[in-house]
């Protein structure tokens, strides 16, 4: 049987098969690609990290990846996904903010703190950016209070309880720093045994791991982790707490919009002292990422960064990135 392959029967086989070959070839790719999606490692929740800006700031994008959050240890390796959005005034920000919010997107915000808009009658026609986004997106950010005590606010009909997200990270160290026994979050050392208990139940089923080696590799970065997060969020609430007013990171006291007076309105200026943000002003080079639009003059002043309750924060050991982002802020912006 003569099955040498000729030109002819080359052009005879492309002629009246050219349709199954195709169809072969894409059935190869989508098989590929349904194997890969299958056996690829997909970021969660607390895997992903996003930056927002607010309406009124803007935001550098390019100034910032995720390769060089990694390298600073301002977002640990287990974070995979990062990424960056801007809000603008197009009538549909509080649209998309809801919607992003309720899919669980949204680790940090930074929002100007601005004066309110007034009308020629000295009436607020809008709200300042804190106060802005605290007036709606209160409920999705995290209470900073630097008594480290809970807050309690009353929303509409009901008592909402905030927790101290100081406090918080404080109970999360104190499961992995002890002296002599005792949960010592400040001055203890870590206890490797419980943290790589912890962690290699945490990457169970995580792909990105086969081999044991790759495991008892991914263990003292878990253990480096720990620590710069310790580090990180004793520098921190050093700055916060202290009486230093030109420390890198503050956090501020804003008004949140409510009619304490019991006129029926709420005038400039007017609410709750709250506290939901991280004051960077006093970082003057924090402006080569993002900045205030409404003073040109020092685009660091009232600048602010919200911590979210959405993103990360739905995983515990996802849920104190924040604390070595502002230190890395602080480090690379800090005049």
């Amino acid at each position: 049987m003569d099955a040498k392959i000729t030109k002819k029967r080359l052009g005879l086989l492309l002629s009246y098969d050219w349709i199954k070959i195709v169809a072969i070839c894409v059935a190869a790719v989508a098989v590929w690609l349904v194997l890969f999606t299958t056996i690829a490692t997909k970021a969660s929740d607390g895997q992903t990290f996003e930056i927002y800006a607010y309406i009124g700031v803007r935001l550098n994008s390019g100034e910032i990846s995720l390769d060089e959050l990694h390298d600073a240890k301002a977002l640990s390796n287990d974070v995979l996904d990062f990424s960056t959005y801007t809000l603008t005034d197009d009538g549909y920000q509080d649209m998309v903010l809801q919607v992003h919010f309720s899919a669980g997107q949204g680790d940090v915000i930074f929002v100007a703190d601005t004066a309110d808009t007034l009308d020629d009658a000295g009436n607020v026609t809008a709200y300042g950016g804190l106060r802005d986004f605290l007036y709606t997106y209160q409920s999705n950010s995290l209470w900073l209070g630097t008594d480290l005590a809970d807050y309690t606010a009353t929303e509409g009909e009901y008592e909402v309880t905030y927790k101290n997200y100081f406090a918080q990270c404080e109970e999360y160290l104190n499961g992995f720093f002890f002296t002599a026994g005792q949960p010592d979050y400040e001055n203890g050392t870590l206890d490797e045994e419980i943290a790589e208990a912890r962690f290699r139940e945490r990457i169970r089923k995580d792909k990105r791991y086969k081999k044991e080696s790759e495991k008892a590799a991914a263990v003292q970065g878990e253990f480096e982790r720990l620590n710069h997060l310790r580090d990180s969020y004793l520098q921190v609430k050093e700055w916060v707490t202290g009486e230093d007013e030109n420390a890198p990171v503050r956090v501020r006291t804003c008004n949140a919009p409510a009619d304490t007076d019991g006129d029926k309105k709420i005038s400039a200026g007017e609410g709750t002292p709250v506290q939901f943000a991280f004051d960077l002003s006093n970082l003057e080079n924090i402006t080569e990422l993002a900045g205030n639009r409404a003073n040109t003059e020092n685009m660091a002043e009232g600048l602010c960064l919200v911590p979210l309750n959405t993103g990360s924060s739905s995983e515990e050991d996802m849920r104190y990135e924040t604390f070595t982002l502002l230190t890395y802020l602080a480090e690379k912006y800090d005049a």
